[in-house]
């Protein structure tokens, strides 16, 4: 226990700037938005209809989105370790590469509680605002989002894990930009095309206003059906992580 508390806490130490910078960043968001929201409402009445209520969803999820990135993402820790030696020096400490791996995982995820407890609390004053289920919605895209960011930097570790020299690191730091790159605009054209393989376009939205289209949208947004699955993607990413974070540290160690 000793070993990964002292193995979180170095982990913190070169994570502790880019961590408080990006709650901050995501209170002072998150205060926009409901001031925003609030002056939008005053003197109104709340959202009635359906399509109403799917716009102020999209609205109050695009933070937690970005927050879902923002706090599962790489806060370039291995590039640091690179540039330090540490990456190199850590072959002959006792600490195996899963146990780093796990390290680094407990700590991503236990920011990421902590910012998703401050969606929930924030969802939940933003519902007491716009009289409607905003609280499911946004929990769901801020796992999402994270599980998707998550999934993204395996891919990049995997391929920047195979380098401990300074020199190679840019050059291995690029292909493995470029490998994410490609795998975020494969999933962006999946996402982005209908069933029948066409691409969505603003027509979707003529779609959104259609009552029995926006109500199936709203009732699966809103379900814990959605959460479930966003819950498990989360939980899937992670699991694929420590295995090719450790993975790639015992080959590189090899």
């Amino acid at each position: 226990m000793k070993l990964y508390r002292s193995l979180v806490y170095r982990e913190f130490r070169l994570s502790r700037k880019y961590y408080i910078l990006i709650t901050l960043l995501f209170v002072l968001l998150e205060a926009l938005v409901l001031l925003g929201i609030g002056l939008g409402l005053e003197g109104e009445e709340s959202a009635e209809t359906v399509s109403e209520k799917l716009a102020g969803i999209l609205v109050t999820s695009i933070v937690p989105a970005l927050a879902g990135f923002l706090c599962a993402r790489d806060a370039n820790n291995y590039k640091k370790d690179v540039h330090s030696g540490w990456a190199s020096y850590a072959r002959v400490l006792p600490a195996t590469a899963k146990q780093r791996a796990f390290a680094c995982i407990l700590l991503r995820l236990g920011f990421s509680l902590f910012i998703g407890l401050l969606t929930v609390v924030l969802s939940i004053v933003m519902q007491s605002i716009t009289g409607f289920n905003t609280l499911i919605p946004t929990l769901s895209v801020f796992l999402a989002a994270m599980a998707l960011t998550v999934l993204l930097d395996a891919v990049y570790n995997a391929v920047v894990m195979r380098t401990t020299d300074q020199k190679a690191f840019k050059t291995v730091a690029f292909i493995a930009f470029a490998a994410v790159a490609g795998v975020a605009a494969l999933v962006s054209k999946l996402i982005g095309r209908g069933k029948n393989g066409e691409l969505l376009d603003d027509g979707l939205l003529d779609k959104i206003k259609d009552p029995k289209t926006a109500r199936k949208l709203y009732d699966f947004v809103t379900s814990y059906a959605f959460l479930g699955i966003s819950l498990a993607a989360a939980a899937v990413a992670f699991v694929v992580f420590f295995i090719v974070v450790s993975k790639s540290l015992e080959r590189r160690e090899a």
